[in-house]
């Protein structure tokens, strides 16, 4: 005996608006988050966990850090707190950029 499946109805709201192909994603792989990264660094020569993931869309800037780490550059990460943009404080990395003798690799 085979099952059917019912048709889902009632749903319509929570897929309105929402488009999940891969054709109009915007995607950034790792090795375009890291040249982002790396070039702000080497031009502000410091960046917030926040900053990296509000100014470049970087969601997971400890990632990338280490990924630049890995590929030679120095690195390095400063703890603090700072508020989010609805005032709530957080524990944050700072990280700056002590030398860059490696790419974004």
């Amino acid at each position: 005996m085979r099952k059917e499946k019912a048709p889902v109805t009632g749903r319509e709201d929570c897929s309105a608006g929402t488009d999940n192909s891969t054709a109009t994603r915007k995607h950034q792989s790792r090795a375009v988050q890291r040249a982002a990264l790396l070039k702000w660094l080497q031009a502000h020569q410091q960046i917030t966990t926040l900053q990296a993931r509000n100014e470049l869309g970087i969601m997971h800037p400890a990632g990338r850090v280490q990924e630049l780490r890995d590929a030679g550059n120095d690195i390095a990460t400063h703890w603090h707190w700072e508020a989010d943009a609805t005032g709530k404080e957080h524990k944050q990395a700072l990280y700056v950029l002590l030398s860059c003798k490696g790419g974004a690799a």
